[in-house]
C-alpha cells in the first residue's frame, strides 16, 4: 500500500502542488471573519500573541474548552518569537497551519478511501482541493474545522473496519473521533455510526472492545479538561447547561436546513440526473459508514432548533468522499454537465477564497493599528459592532456615540480617531473641524450583497476615518 500511494502521488503530483498551494494562498490573504464567535472566542484570544499567555487563555476560556485555542496559540506566539509583532502576520501563521494540517489529511486520505478506484481518488482530491468552498472553509480557525480532519479519518477507519473487521481500525477511529470531540463536542454523536457498523457486520466479539475504548476516550479528554478546568468533562458541562438554559436567545430554524444546505452544495441540477448503468450497491457498499456519519451528524443537528451553516462544517469532507461516485460518474458521461461544473466553481473559487468576509471593519482596525497617535477610537451608530480591536497590538479605548450626539458637536481630542459608517455620514449635514484621513471598502462580494439588499447590510458599507483637523497626523 505504501508504495501504491508513492505512486499515485507520483502521477497526482500536479494537482496535489497546485491544490496546496490554493490553501496556502488562501490562509494567507484571506484572514475575513466569517462568524462572530470565530472572532470572539477564537481569534481575539490567540492574537496579538504578546498580550496572551496560555495560562491566559486557559482562564478567559468561560464555558468552552481552551483546547482549540491553545493549539492556534502556540503557531501565533511562534510567529511572535520569530519577530512578527503585528496581530494579522500572527494569525495568518496559524491559518497557514490549518491549511496545511487540512491538506495534508484530505489529499492522503482521498486516496485512502478510494485506492482500490484511481479516478474516484482523483475526482476525492479534485473536490478536496477545488471545490470553490473548499480552501476557504478548511484553513479558518473555527473549531468546526479543527475538528474535521480528525472526523474525517475516523469514517476511513470506520469504512476499513466495514470492508474486514479489524480491532486495529476500530480504535484508530475511536482514537480519532474522540480528538474530533476534544475540538467539538458534537462530533461525539458519530459514536452511533461506530455502534451500528459493528452491529451491521455481526462482529458481536468487538462489541465490548469498542465499549471499553470509547470509555477510555471519554476518561482521557475528561481528564484532560479537569487538568485544564478543574472538573470531569468540565467544559463540555458547563457548555450543555448553557445550551439549554439559552436556546431559546438563538432563534429557531426549520428541521430541513441542513438538509438544503448539502442539497445546495451538491450543485443542483449538476448531480441530479438517471444513473443508467450505476449499481449503487457496488459504488456505495463499502461506504455504508460514511452514509451512517453523515446522517447520524445530520440528524442530530437538524432536531435541535438552534442551526448555522458552520455546523456543518466538520461533516463536509465526508460529504465530498459522498459525492465522489457521483461525480466520477457524471464526469465520464457527460461533457455538458462537467463543463457546466468546471466553469461555474473556478469562477466561484477565487471569489470564496480571496474575498475577506468584514473587509471593511478589518481594514478600518488596520489603519489604527498603522497610526500610533491614535489611542482611542470611536464609533458611530454601531459602526463598531464586531470591530476585531485584536488586530491592534496595543491597547486602545473603544467608545460609541450616537449620530445625534455627533450633530450637536461631540468635542474630539487629539489621539482620538473617528470611524462612521458613510450610509450614516451622508445623513449628517456637516463634521466640524474633521479632517477626512482615508477609508476601508469592503471586498466584492459584499459589494454584491449589498447592492442586492442594502437595508439588511447596511453594516458591511464603507467605514470612513476622521480625526480633529488641529492634531498632527
Amino acid at each position: 500500500m505504501e508504495n501504491q500511494f508513492y505512486e499515485w502521488c507520483s502521477r497526482h503530483r500536479w494537482l496535489l502542488i497546485f491544490g496546496l498551494l490554493t490553501y496556502l494562498c488562501t490562509a494567507w490573504f484571506n484572514i475575513g471573519i466569517i462568524a462572530s464567535d470565530d472572532y470572539e472566542f477564537g481569534i481575539a484570544r490567540i492574537v496579538p500573541a504578546q498580550n496572551w499567555t496560555a495560562l491566559s487563555i486557559i482562564h478567559a476560556s468561560g464555558i468552552r474548552s481552551p483546547i482549540p485555542n491553545l493549539v492556534l496559540f502556540a503557531f501565533t506566539k511562534t510567529a511572535f518569537f520569530l519577530g512578527f509583532k503585528d496581530p494579522v502576520t500572527q494569525l495568518r501563521f496559524a491559518l497557514l497551519f490549518v491549511g496545511l494540517f487540512s491538506y495534508l489529511v484530505y489529499s492522503t486520505f482521498s486516496f485512502a478511501y478510494f485506492r482500490e478506484d484511481e479516478n474516484k481518488s482523483s475526482v476525492a482530491l479534485f473536490l478536496l482541493s477545488f471545490y470553490f468552498l473548499a480552501p476557504m472553509i478548511f484553513t479558518r480557525p473555527l473549531i468546526e474545522n479543527l475538528s474535521a480532519p480528525f472526523l474525517f479519518i475516523s469514517c476511513w477507519a470506520a469504512c476499513e473496519y466495514f470492508k474486514k473487521p479489524q480491532l486495529k481500525h476500530l480504535f484508530i477511529s475511536v482514537a480519532t473521533l474522540t480528538l474530533a470531540c476534544t475540538f467539538r463536542f458534537q462530533a461525539i454523536s458519530c459514536a452511533t455510526a461506530l455502534v451500528l457498523v459493528v452491529v451491521i457486520k455481526r462482529s458481536w466479539r468487538d462489541i465490548l472492545p469498542l465499549i471499553l475504548a470509547g470509555l477510555l476516550g471519554l476518561f482521557l479528554s475528561g481528564t484532560l479538561d479537569w487538568i485544564y478546568k478543574g472538573g470531569f468533562h468540565a467544559s463540555f458541562l458547563a457548555y450543555s447547561r448553557y445550551q439549554a438554559e439559552n436556546i431559546h436567545r438563538f432563534g429557531a430554524q426549520p428541521a430541513y436546513v441542513f438538509v438544503a444546505l448539502f442539497l445546495g452544495l451538491s450543485m443542483p441540477p449538476l448531480l441530479f440526473q438517471r444513473y443508467h448503468n450505476f449499481s449503487w450497491r457496488t459504488h456505495y457498499s463499502n461506504l455504508v459508514p460514511a452514509l451512517l456519519f453523515w446522517f447520524i451528524f445530520t440528524l442530530a443537528h437538524s432536531v435541535v432548533v438552534h442551526k448555522e451553516e458552520r455546523f456543518m462544517v466538520p461533516m463536509l469532507p465526508i460529504f465530498f468522499i459522498l459525492l465522489t461516485p457521483l461525480a466520477t460518474y457524471t464526469w465520464k458521461h457527460s461533457k455538458r454537465r462537467t463543463t457546466i461544473f468546471y466553469a461555474l466553481n473556478f469562477s466561484l473559487l477565487p471569489l470564496a477564497s480571496l474575498n475577506a468576509s468584514q473587509t471593511n471593519l478589518i481594514n478600518a482596525a488596520r489603519f489604527v493599528a498603522h497610526h500610533p497617535e491614535f489611542k482611542s477610537v470611536v464609533g458611530v451608530d454601531g459602526t463598531l459592532f464586531n470591530f476585531p480591536n485584536a488586530f491592534i497590538p496595543r491597547p486602545l479605548t473603544i467608545k460609541d456615540i450616537s449620530s445625534a450626539d455627533l450633530t450637536k458637536g461631540t468635542a474630539f481630542q487629539c489621539g482620538e480617531i473617528l470611524l462612521i459608517r458613510k450610509d450614516i455620514r451622508e445623513s449628517i449635514a456637516k463634521l466640524e473641524y474633521m479632517q477626512f484621513l482615508g477609508s476601508s471598502e469592503p471586498g466584492f462580494l459584499e459589494w454584491v450583497v449589498i447592492k442586492l439588499n442594502p437595508s439588511k447590510n447596511k453594516r458591511r458599507g464603507p467605514i470612513e476615518f476622521y480625526a480633529h483637523n488641529n492634531c498632527p497626523h
